[in-house]
């Protein structure tokens, strides 16, 4: 490498004053400048950052520093220099002597640092510009404020450097990137970690990164390879922050120590190493110091939290969960929280399994009378007494009992873990007088039998003693029947007047008497079927039957729709396309209508009343005294049809009397008709022959010889059609005539018509 020259020359510092600055090489100054940056271990309270420039790809590389550094060996006990500034540090001393004492060893060395305090104002410049081969070398100082206050410049011939030179200029630069505050005792590199007599800490492995390590700079230059497993890995060359895996450089020959790390989750890795002219590959797989930790519980779901934070649910795997040692907690309603230390090891599993205990205990709730709803805890609870609650945490309970007609019952209750508690409480009645009095809608009193929530209490007038609730009032008189609801008031007298109905509110039905008929043909009867065995029957109930055929206007308006074949017929054709499940559900719908209470349970059924698919289960019932409308039983079909005559048909044996009564086969078209245009029989009902067949309630089946308010058997074949329609000859429109399908049968032949028994 070229001399510089024996000398840097003179330069003006401040109020004239002079100082010699040592012969040294263009690389020598900046060697010395950076060393001794590094060599100070005086503590700084000065907050200047050291700026250093370098890149080896830049035209220029500049090195700015405090003053204080260049003029580190200058600044003595008994130095020329005079400072403009004596009375900050006679107070920077001050300080220093009640710190560190007042020997005169340590009398030198706060003078040294008063000095250096003051001083640190001033930066040193050092600028190195290449061209070609050769360096132009300018050191400059100057104050905070950017006043020259002295420079010296280095003669160009004397600045020849070789190109390992200049590959060293930005390396070394690169190196030392630190504040003041940090220089003076330690400093951060790009690489990470922090240097302390050339060692550094990270991943909690001590690392010599090789920072004093000064290679002589040599013209000879090779190639440095780095990789690492996983990839990405930062890259340190003797201190210095170079980049990340992979790497590639060239660099001058000498001794190098390559440092490879990623973060906490590996361990560092270094290897040291002479660099020849062959070049070096550096291959390193990083340890890791990370494990998996897997949390399992029985049962799944529960919260898991690792040094106090939730990190999410079993099954719960973490992985690259640095290595050390975790408090997890297992956490689950209604369970008791888990809590343990679990350690994960470099490259292992660990694995925490826990099984949840139940934390849940049993209350065991009964009360007198029974019937009473629950609240627990203020939270009503959907349950009357008796009754069991689980899963409850353990705790004082507090409950409260209510029914109506009755004072609440507070009680509490302390329920364990594991164990069944149980509370028996009694109910004070709340009581008041009512008395029941009925009369008929006409004004006209009537005597009858009075039934309170169901149960049959004396006969009308009537007093009464009752809970103070809301009860029914149903009183059932000769000709009709009433009902009405009471809120009793406790401790109160209250009269309370039933209207019974004679009849439907529902224009257009007929009522018909109780009694006794034949039903059936006689085996002389002209086109009868074995079927029709003839046999007494006794009706006890009087009822009312709807006078015509149900209409399809009268559908429509009820139901929504009109499912019948013959809609062109218009609203006042009978409706048909009907099944038996569509009657009943009519007959339900218009028992609503009127507020009485539905004959049918329909709850199973499933589908829309008139349309395909709606079917309901084959064991419905029903009660003759029921209240609202209902299907005719086949027995009251047939006496309503004959209307007290014994012939074919209610208007005689012949054939053209049919033609009078109804239509069908021989009269109708193939069609429906519009209803009531045929003459009625005796009683006042019409179309009881032909235009469509009508379902009633009895499955089909074998008359008894005998009976009373007959309603068929349980099962049969089907669900018996009476009357005839349309289409029918005249033996299938006889008084007598039973047919049957299927009760989800639909057909344009198909048609009802309700009944209502009379109270």
């Amino acid at each position: 490498m070229a001399a510089l020259g024996d000398s840097l020359g003179h330069a003006n510092y401040r109020s004239g004053e002079t100082m010699n600055l040592q012969t040294m090489t263009a690389t020598t100054v900046l060697l010395v400048v950076l060393t001794s940056i590094f060599c100070s271990h005086s503590a700084l309270a000065q907050e200047d950052k050291l700026y250093v420039i370098a890149s080896g790809s830049k035209s220029e590389v500049k090195v700015l520093e405090p003053a204080l550094r260049y003029f580190r060996s200058e600044v003595t006990e008994n130095s020329d220099l005079q400072f403009s500034a004596d009375e900050e540090m006679d107070s920077v001393m001050s300080s220093c002597r009640e710190t560190i004492g007042v020997s005169p060893t340590e009398e030198r060395d706060c003078r040294l640092q008063a000095a250096r305090r003051v001083m640190v104002e001033q930066v040193l410049e050092v600028v190195a510009t290449p061209s070609g081969k050769r360096w132009e070398i300018w050191l400059r100082a100057m104050d905070s404020e950017g006043v020259l206050l002295f420079e010296d410049y280095v003669e160009p011939e004397e600045t020849q450097l070789s190109d390992a030179a200049k590959l060293a200029l930005p390396l070394l630069a690169h190196k030392y990137l630190c504040t003041a505050r940090q220089v003076a005792s330690s400093c951060e590199t790009q690489g990470g970690g922090t240097t302390t007599s050339g060692a550094v800490v990270n991943a909690g492995v001590t690392v010599d990164r090789g920072e004093k390590i000064v290679n002589e700079i040599v013209d000879d230059t090779a190639f440095l390879t780095v990789k690492s497993v996983p990839s990405g890995a930062a890259v340190s060359v003797n201190g210095a922050a170079v980049g990340v895996t992979p790497y590639q450089d060239e660099l001058m020959l000498g001794r190098y120590v390559v440092v490879v790390e990623s973060g906490a989750l590996y361990y560092p890795a270094r290897e040291e190493l002479n660099l020849t002219s062959a070049g070096a590959k550096v291959n390193v797989d990083l340890e890791p110091r990370f494990g998996t930790l897997n949390v399992t519980s029985t049962p799944n779901g529960a919260e898991v939290y690792v040094d106090g934070e939730l990190a999410g649910t079993t099954p719960l795997k973490q992985e690259k969960k640095p290595s050390g040692s975790y408090g997890v907690r297992v956490a689950l309603a209604s369970y008791l929280d888990e809590t343990r230390t679990v350690a994960v090891e470099d490259g292992k599993t660990a694995k925490l399994a826990v099984e949840l205990v139940h934390n849940v205990g049993e209350l065991y709730v009964t009360s007198e009378p029974a019937g009473a709803a629950v609240t627990l805890n203020d939270t009503s609870m959907d349950a009357v007494t008796p009754a069991t609650f689980t899963g409850l945490q353990p705790g004082t309970y507090k409950l409260v009992l209510s029914k109506a007609g009755y004072g609440d019952a507070v009680e509490k209750a302390k329920v364990a873990r594991g164990e069944r508690a149980t509370v028996a409480a009694t109910l004070e009645a709340r009581l008041g007088l009512v008395s029941v009095l009925a009369s008929y809608d006409d004004g006209t009193p009537c005597e009858g039998a009075v039934f309170i929530d169901g149960t049959k209490e004396g006969d009308t007038p009537l007093k009464v003693t009752l809970s103070a609730a809301q009860h029914t009032v149903l009183v059932e008189c000769e000709l009709g029947s009433g009902e009405t609801t009471v809120e009793v008031e406790h401790n109160g007298k209250q009269k309370v007047e039933v209207v019974v109905s004679t009849g439907p509110k529902t224009a257009g039905y007929v009522l018909v008497e109780k009694g006794k008929f034949e039903m059936g043909s006689p085996t002389s009867e002209e086109g009868r079927y074995d079927a029709e065995t003839q046999h007494t029957v006794t009706l006890t109930r009087s009822f009312y039957l709807k006078a015509t055929e149900v209409t399809q206007g009268e559908w429509r308006a009820l139901m929504g729709n009109n499912p019948s074949s013959f809609s062109s017929c218009g609203d006042d054709c009978p409706v048909e396309q009907v099944s038996w499940y569509d009657a009943l559900a009519y007959s339900n719908a218009l028992s609503r209508l009127e507020g009485s209470k539905e004959c049918y349970d329909l709850s199973g059924c499933s589908g829309t009343p008139g349309k395909e698919g709606y079917s309901c289960p084959d064991d419905l019932s029903f009660k003759l005294s029921c209240e609202g409308y209902r299907l005719p039983t086949e027995a009251e079909w047939e006496y309503a049809a004959r209307a007290g005559t014994g012939t074919r048909f209610s208007s005689g044996d012949a054939e053209s009397d049919l033609g009078k009564a109804g239509w069908y086969e021989g009269n109708s078209g193939s069609k429906t008709h519009a209803v009531g245009q045929k003459a009625a029989n005796a009683w006042g009902l019409y179309d009881m022959h032909g235009n469509v067949w009508e379902w009633t309630w009895d499955w089909y089946g074998d008359y008894p010889s005998k009976a009373t308010d007959p309603v068929g058997g349980k099962t049969g074949s089907g669900r018996v059609l009476r009357g005839g329609g349309w289409g029918s000859g005249a033996r299938g429109c006889r008084a007598a005539i039973r047919g049957y399908y299927s009760p989800s049968y639909r057909g344009g032949l198909l048609g009802f018509r309700p009944v209502r028994s009379s109270p």
